[in-house]
């Protein structure tokens, strides 16, 4: 997590270079998919699994929390928003990379395979 926004802008930054528009649509939808990671449930669940545990709550008591943690709406969206955003804005910030000829084609189009 420490690497990752940064990371992201930097190759974001990189694929603007070839492909302006590409890559600056890539860059602000992955910008704005890895921040949401931080109020949505793909990252508050594990800790909310892990205390659960931690103090004897069952499994299934367990999964009705995190299941009602994931309809409070602001939570729901940062979840929506962080798979959609990471997913399509590193595509594109792929696509970016290999029709810029920043990279190596085989690199862009693996940076873009990995996603």
């Amino acid at each position: 997590m420490l690497t990752l926004i940064p990371g992201i802008i930097a190759v974001g930054l990189m694929a603007r270079r070839g492909a302006p528009r590409l890559g600056t649509a890539g860059l602000v939808l992955a910008f704005a998919g890895f921040m949401s990671l931080f109020w949505s449930t793909v990252a508050g669940s594990d800790n909310v699994a892990l205390a659960a545990a931690r103090i004897g709550v069952s499994p299934a008591l367990t999964g009705r929390l995190l299941d009602s943690m994931g309809a409070v709406p602001a939570i729901g969206l940062g979840s929506w928003l962080f798979v959609a955003g990471h997913i399509l804005g590193l595509v594109l910030i792929g696509t970016a990379l290999w029709r810029g000829h920043v990279l190596p084609s085989w690199a862009a189009l693996m940076f873009r395979a990995g996603t």
